[in-house]
């Protein structure tokens, strides 16, 4: 897990003061070892946090074995060991980064269809003077972009781009962007906060020369693999069980320690029970406690006392909430409402002391329908339902209970175009798309996101390719990262993701996740699991909630919620957005 950054431009604006900015901004990424190549036009920039082959061969920049190719390269590429044998050259490092470079030499643009993992990197050709640009398939590790008709700049976070003082006075705010934070809490990756800087597309490459006509690619589609799997039950669970054991030991390769996200819950608990069974050493497991009612630290100690794990845990003090929640801005750049983020950086905190590399369990609730939004989405797309829209709506203005609010929202907005983004909007807290055009007094018609005629598969690809990849994967990477730890998602091996998606409904929806629980139950007992889950979450009536109140300048008065009040907060404290 590193940092990545560079340029290329025809009138040699930047220069290698360029590349020590980056360096300096994305240090966090990569603490261990950093560098830079610098050629007529062209400079990489990399900030590595060592994690496999930590021996100083292995530093990037790294230039291939013919000399014809320089690279910088974010994430890891799991299997990278089966290609060792497959290339013929001697290798100088252990690195799942020569076998990556070495990879493209062999099969060009190609090579990524072969790998399994987390990534984004890019490759310099010194012979077509033109750069390749490759992203994993679930946008798991981050990459950003500005282009103009002399130079193109790349880096891991956008931070880096943004506060270049070459550009910075050449930037302005993308306005439809915020509209898209106030519906969702995050900005989905279609747009970022400015006009001119650009989220580089998950499942996609791309090639730029100084032409500056950049070109990209999908390699991957999450909507070629639904509904297409006709299996029983049993084979089902057998062959899940199958790939996660293969997923999680893939996931432990490292040459530093290995962690573990353990909130108690069924998806962490599960990757924690697996791990356990495969990894030779006590793995360590990490959970931070939160005061109140939404406390699962007590059902996470006790899971790790069952399986034997070294476990760590921290308490979320209200100064400690405080303190973050003024960092959540320098952390996420854009503006970001997701409350979780703070308990987050805790973890992410806590991890850092004692492991480089953790395990999370992210992307579960995405393909095993653990949300709540896909019990609506069943629901508003059922013809009995569908029929008596309209009494229903009437009987909720009769009644103008607050408890039937999200009803009426849902009902209304059922016919809506944008149905996933609505649903997923209510479900959260924030505000409607009608609501956003009162607010921002412009119209604004929600977030577009159509992929088939059925509003079941709609959602579970909404959920997967927007609100994961820009919400929830967005929040591990940052947070993990400010303290230089490398956060993992065995859940989006791909070869799992295309499988489950495969199956039909009925085996990932009914009831949600039990495919999951009983490969869990089969190595922890029920009895450890028979209460609600809360997530890191903050409460509605965490303190923080009036700390924000107190210092909001614009009183908002649809911000009734805590989520509508962080996302106030940040906007209104966010320093792109002075």
């Amino acid at each position: 897990m590193c940092g990545i950054a560079g340029y290329i431009t025809v009138n040699n604006i930047l220069t290698e003061e360029t590349l020590n900015q980056f360096l300096k901004c994305q240090h966090h990424r990569g603490p261990d070892a950093s560098g830079k190549f610098i050629a007529p036009g062209v400079g990489l920039a990399h900030n590595r946090l060592s994690i496999l082959d930590t021996s100083t061969k292995a530093n990037q920049p790294f230039t291939s074995s013919d000399g014809r190719y320089v690279m910088v390269y974010n994430g890891e590429v799991y299997n990278y060991r089966e290609f060792q044998k497959q290339i013929d050259t001697d290798l100088r490092t252990a690195s799942d980064t020569e076998v990556i470079l070495e990879m493209f030499v062999r099969h060009g643009h190609k090579c990524v269809d072969f790998f399994r993992g987390m990534f984004a990197f890019v490759i310099y050709d010194k012979v077509e003077n033109c750069l390749w640009i490759f992203r994993d398939r679930f946008g798991i590790k981050p990459l950003y972009y500005y282009l103009t008709k002399d130079t193109f700049i790349f880096a891991s976070e956008l931070k880096a781009i943004a506060d270049l003082s070459e550009i910075k006075d050449k930037l302005s705010h993308n306005k439809e962007s915020i509209n898209h934070f106030l519906h969702l809490g995050f900005i989905p990756s279609s747009s970022t906060v400015f006009n001119e800087i650009h989220a580089f597309p998950s499942a996609a490459y791309g090639k730029i020369g100084f032409d500056m006509k950049l070109e990209t690619w999908n390699y991957w589609k999450a909507s070629d693999f639904t509904n297409t799997e006709k299996t029983g039950f049993n084979k089902a669970k057998s062959r899940i069980k199958d790939l996660l054991f293969a997923s999680v030991e893939e996931h432990l390769i490292s040459d530093v320690p290995v962690g573990l996200f353990l909130s108690g819950g069924i998806d962490s608990s599960l990757l924690a029970a697996i791990a356990t069974k495969i990894y030779s050493s006590k793995i360590k497991t990490f959970t931070i406690g939160l005061n109140g009612i939404h406390n699962e630290a007590p059902y996470a100690r006790k899971i790790a006392e069952y399986l034997g794990t070294e476990h760590h845990e921290s308490y979320l003090s209200d100064s400690i909430a405080m303190e973050f929640l003024n960092n959540v801005n320098d952390t996420y750049d854009e503006p970001f409402a997701d409350t979780s983020s703070i308990p987050t950086m805790l973890v992410s905190e806590l991890a850092a002391k004692h492991v480089k590399v953790a395990m999370s369990g992210e992307g579960a609730d995405e393909i095993f329908l653990g949300y709540n939004s896909y019990n609506w989405a069943s629901r508003l797309n059922n013809p009995l339902i569908r029929a008596g829209l309209k009494p229903l709506q009437s009987l909720n203005r009769i009644l103008n209970d607050p408890r039937f609010s999200k009803v009426d929202r849902m009902l209304k907005k059922s016919g809506s175009h944008y149905l996933a983004a609505e649903i997923y909007s209510s479900e959260h807290g924030f505000y409607s798309s009608e609501e956003v055009s009162l607010l921002r007094k412009t119209k604004y018609k929600g977030f577009e996101y159509k992929r088939t005629s059925s509003a079941m598969t709609d959602q579970i690809l909404f959920e997967l390719e927007v609100a994961l990849k820009d919400g929830l994967l967005v929040k591990m990477d940052r947070a993990s990262m400010k303290f230089g730890l490398e956060a993992r998602v065995p859940f989006l091996d791909h070869r799992l993701v295309e499988y489950v998606l495969s199956l039909s409904l009925e085996h990932k929806f009914k009831p949600n996740k039990h495919i999951l629980k009983e490969l869990l139950f089969e190595m922890i007992p029920v009895t450890y699991f028979n209460r609600k889950k809360w997530g890191f979450g903050l409460s509605s009536e965490h303190p923080i909630r009036n700390y924000i109140l107190q210092n909001l300048i614009d009183k908002n008065k649809k911000a009734n919620n805590l989520p509508r009040l962080f996302a106030s907060y940040v906007l209104e404290n966010n320093k792109y957005m002075r």
